[in-house]
């Protein structure tokens, strides 16, 4: 049967064993299903997330030293990381792992765009506006990329009641559409997508 099949099952399995308190034995069933993973970024994004849920966070700390190249070239994972390292109290770790996630891959924008996003709707909020800022910075003004990190982050500080500084991020891009025509034509498809 295909991998993904297999995996499916082994997590429906381990599911099960965990609502008839078999807490031992699911482990283990999340365990063969972790070892049918073959390192992609998605793929592992996706795993970690499920042991997130069910908060099984020996083994993605086993999925992190098994792929460790994996998860240091990319933000999201990451992040993850640094989540998990938050919710056992390590403060101080975490910290340090979100600061090589800002890190990475400096030249792929759009990376950092859906981490900055994923940050806020996991509820971490100033890990997101610290990507989120990190764009604006590094992508070139009126690019697609400084604008839909403005627009995120804009968005998000409005939400959390930070109305001056959401108003500041827009604010530059009105001053930018006046300077260059560019920027409009931009925005507009921006928002069209």
């Amino acid at each position: 049967s295909a991998p993904y099949i297999v995996r499916d099952l082994l997590r429906w399995q381990a599911d099960l064993l965990r609502r008839v308190d078999r807490g031992n034995e699911a482990e283990g069933v999340m365990r063969r299903a972790v070892d049918l993973l073959d390192g992609t970024r998605a793929q592992l994004v996706e795993t970690v997330d499920w042991l997130m849920e069910r908060e099984a966070w020996s083994l993605i700390e086993e999925m992190a030293g098994n792929f460790p190249e994996r998860f240091e070239e990319n933000a999201a994972l990451l992040y993850r990381m640094a989540e998990l390292q938050v919710r056992r109290g390590e403060e101080e770790l975490a910290e340090e792992t979100a600061d090589r996630a800002v890190k990475t891959n400096q030249d792929d924008h759009q990376e950092h765009i859906e981490a900055a996003y994923s940050l806020q709707e996991r509820g971490l909020f100033k890990w997101s506006e610290r990507e989120s800022r990190h764009v604006m910075k590094l992508a070139p003004s009126g690019s697609l990329h400084e604008l839909r990190s403005r627009f995120l982050l804009s968005e998000m500080l409005h939400d959390l009641e930070r109305e001056l500084p959401a108003a500041e991020i827009l604010q530059a891009v009105v001053d930018n559409m006046e300077k260059d025509k560019n920027v409009v034509h931009t925005a507009a498809r921006m928002r069209r997508n």
